[in-house]
Formats: structure tokens, C-alpha cells, sequence
């Protein structure tokens, strides 16, 4: 498994952030395969030229649909909000079949249930950015401040679309890291014992420049201000 890690590790670092242009190029080579292979043949047309350009073009125009259907983002569209929950409600506290328990929540709420594990992950994520605007909400409620920035420390930082949902969903921006929050702050405190620093803020600037944060600036607000209004109604059940 390390070996296949560490074959494939530099290939996916290249492909992923580029995974519009790696679809297109795999939808070029398999027009091209469709080119070259006698697909009327094989469904019985025989070897005629006009069959072969109408499979070839049938070909052509399918994988052409589904790769702009991908890189554009319409599959992810019909996936998107499809169930929400509350990630507060009592009944996620320790169920014994997580799943199940989301699918019960969604049917007590007339929501179609998650039909797999990426629509269970997709629902446990929007829901939890949808709450945490909530709780940002209530928290500038209550202090009359506006807060322009969310800090997110500690191993959840390295969620990158959980990151960006919570950009898109509070309209913020979001500075992702460090990742070693408990051990750096540990280790602040020492310097500031020691008289390494003289002040927290000192500390803090100093983990700042040691460990580089990553940046998710808010898209699509629109779609997640209207899905925030359905959210709270979700919320509404949950405390009745």
C-alpha cells in the first residue's frame, strides 16, 4: 500500500487540483478510442460507414454531456441540500446506527434520506457550516460586533470542503490552521513562561509565521442564504 502511496501520491497531488482539464482529457481519449474501435460492428450494423459516423457522433455527444455535466457542476447541484439536519439534536448524541438515525431525522421532516455515504457526508457537512452561522448568528447578536474572519485550529482544519462550506454558508472568510493547535499553544504558554515572548499576542504571531493558514473565501452565498431559511425550520422541530 505505501508503495502504491508513493507511485501515485505526486500524479493525484497534480491531477486534483486540476480535475476539470484531467476529465476533458480522458473525455479526448475516449472519443478518440471510439474513433478507432468498430462500435457498429459490435452492435450488429455491420461495417458501413454511415453507421460507424452515427455511433461515432451517439459516443462523441454522450461523453461530451457527462463531462460538462461534471466540470461544471450539475451533478454536484442535484446533490447539494438534499437533506439537512441538526447536528445539535439530541438524538445524534450517541445513537447506535448513526445512518439510521439521519434517515429517521429526514423522514420526521418529510426529506428524501440520504441514499449512500457520499449523500450522508454531504448532509452531515452542509448542516454542520449551516450551524456554525447560526451560533456566529447569535454570538454578533449578543456582542454587537460583526466578525469578518473564523478561525478553524485542531485536525478539523484539514476538512477542506467542510472549510469551504462554512466560508460559503456564513459569507466569511475562513482561516484554516494549524493543524497542532493543543501542542502549539502548549508551547506558547512556555515561551511565554520562559520569557521567550513578552506578551500571548507575541506568542501568536510567532505560530502565525512557523505554520502558514489556508484561505476559503466565500461562493455562491445566494444558494446558501436560501437553504439557511429551510435550515431553520429544521431547527424549529428539533426544540419543539
Amino acid at each position: 500500500v505505501r508503495g502504491f502511496i508513493r507511485l501515485y501520491k505526486p500524479l493525484l497531488t497534480w491531477a486534483l487540483p486540476a480535475r476539470n482539464f484531467v476529465m476533458w482529457m480522458f473525455a479526448a481519449l475516449l472519443i478518440v478510442a471510439a474513433g478507432f474501435f468498430p462500435l457498429q460492428a459490435f452492435l450488429g450494423l455491420g461495417a458501413s460507414h454511415f453507421y460507424w459516423e452515427i455511433c461515432f457522433f451517439v459516443v462523441m455527444g454522450l461523453v461530451i454531456t457527462i463531462t460538462v455535466s461534471f466540470t461544471q457542476g450539475y451533478v454536484k447541484q442535484t446533490l447539494s441540500f438534499a437533506s439537512l439536519v441538526d447536528p445539535d439534536c439530541h438524538a445524534f448524541l450517541n445513537p447506535s446506527d448513526m445512518p439510521s438515525q439521519i434517515a429517521l431525522y429526514c423522514r420526521q421532516t418529510s426529506q428524501r434520506e440520504p441514499s449512500g455515504p457520499a449523500a450522508y457526508v454531504r448532509t452531515i457537512l452542509e448542516s454542520l457550516a449551516l450551524k456554525y452561522r447560526v451560533v456566529i448568528d447569535s454570538l454578533e447578536e449578543l456582542t454587537g460586533r460583526r466578525f469578518d474572519q473564523i478561525r478553524i485550529v485542531g485536525g478539523g482544519a484539514r476538512n477542506r470542503l467542510l472549510n469551504q462550506f462554512t466560508a460559503d454558508a456564513t459569507g466569511r472568510t475562513v482561516l484554516a490552521g494549524p493543524v497542532e493547535a493543543t501542542a502549539l499553544g502548549n508551547i506558547g504558554m512556555q515561551m511565554l513562561a520562559t520569557g521567550a515572548v513578552r506578551s500571548v499576542g507575541e506568542a501568536r504571531a510567532v505560530i502565525e509565521r512557523s505554520f502558514p493558514v489556508e484561505r476559503f473565501e466565500p461562493s455562491a452565498t445566494d444558494r446558501w442564504d436560501a437553504q439557511y431559511r429551510r435550515f431553520l425550520d429544521y431547527l424549529e422541530f428539533t426544540c419543539a
